[in-house]
């Protein structure tokens, strides 16, 4: 295999990551079209009950496929008074739930079953919801076609992701390379970056998956990167919480506690490998991946639960009132400087 071999699998891995992200924001954005008002009502009926909240930030969040984005709407919400910081937190906890359901979703695609190659099937429906866009005029249809269409895409790029990395499997130089980073720290503060930078865990999920179906990555490496992604899909919350309220700021680092408290406990327990003797027996690399993101995610939530109201007193002392903070019951001009 020469250079340009692998110059050319990068540009399609490239591409893949690039049909994979579009697809998985088409099909949120048209999901978040058809059921935009019922997720409102939703979030306008939330009570104090946590499991209520975190039931619709569950839901919520498999329907838009982005933990992030649902953070984002919370804080939004936060910020306008139309939610408490108890609710927006129980949200948040439901939010990192309802986020696992991509990587199962890839996993399935990439897995197959039996002798179906169901990456082949899925990825067929980008053409079915194009067809669906263009030939009618209803408007309802259209978004029900861009929601299939966003489905397709996503395995239309991670079929080209999986071809790329099928070529670099083939390299023994990058395999060699990729064997040697081991230390958890290392591929723990990868997985931070590099979801920071693309802002969606869900498609490092992808990542690690299809790089795990070709072989170029262990359960172990993967394990570490599935966490640290888990930190890094904090950064979209906490750059929309600039400028907003003290609440809204505090919606945002409860949700970066969360994760780094469930990375944390779950790194420490890593260690005595556990987790490779619980997953290993499973034949499938991409669902060994999947269960491990959404073994993460469930448990974490159902252990930090019962401290939910304990982790919203030591947010709120760790980001303190502003001076400068308007005080709800004053009149202020809202679209105005103080000036």
């Amino acid at each position: 295999m020469n250079w340009l071999d692998i110059f050319y699998a990068f540009l399609s891995l490239l591409g893949g990551i690039g049909v994979f992200l579009y697809g998985m924001k088409l099909m949120g954005d048209s999901l978040e079209m058809v059921a935009g008002n019922e997720i409102k009502r939703m979030f306008a009926k939330i009570s104090n009950k946590k499991f209520i909240g975190v039931g619709i930030g569950t839901v919520t969040t498999a329907v838009v496929q982005s933990s992030a984005a649902v953070t984002v709407m919370a804080i939004g919400f936060v910020n306008s008074g139309l939610m408490t910081l108890t609710q927006a937190a129980s949200i948040v906890f439901g939010a990192n739930i309802g986020t696992t359901s991509t990587a199962l979703i890839v996993a399935l695609g990439a897995g197959g079953f039996a002798n179906v190659n169901l990456t082949v099937i899925f990825a067929a429906l980008a053409g079915v919801g194009a067809l669906m866009i263009m030939l009618t005029k209803k408007d309802k249809v259209k978004k029900i076609g861009g929601i299939i269409t966003g489905l397709g895409m996503i395995f239309v790029g991670l079929s080209v992701m999986t071809n790329s990395m099928d070529i670099f499997s083939k390299s023994d130089k990058i395999s060699a390379f990729l064997a040697k980073i081991s230390n958890p720290a290392l591929l723990l503060l990868f997985g931070i970056l590099f979801t920071a930078l693309i802002q969606s865990s869900s498609a490092v999920s992808g990542i690690v998956v299809t790089m795990s179906v070709a072989g170029l990555l262990s359960f172990d490496q993967g394990l570490y990167i599935i966490l640290g992604s888990s930190i890094g899909t904090c950064i979209t919350s906490l750059i929309a919480s600039v400028g907003t309220s003290t609440n809204a700021r505090r919606t945002a680092v409860i949700h970066l506690m969360f994760n780094v408290i469930g990375v944390t406990i779950f790194g420490l327990v890593s260690i005595s490998g556990v987790f490779t003797k619980m997953f290993m027996p499973i034949k499938s690399p991409a669902m060994r991946i999947a269960l491990l993101h959404t073994f993460f995610n469930v448990p974490t939530t159902i252990v930090l639960l019962p401290f939910m109201n304990l982790l919203v007193k030591f947010v709120s002392k760790i980001v303190p009132e502003r001076k400068t903070d308007d005080k709800n019951d004053e009149p202020h001009l809202y679209f105005l400087e103080e000036r």
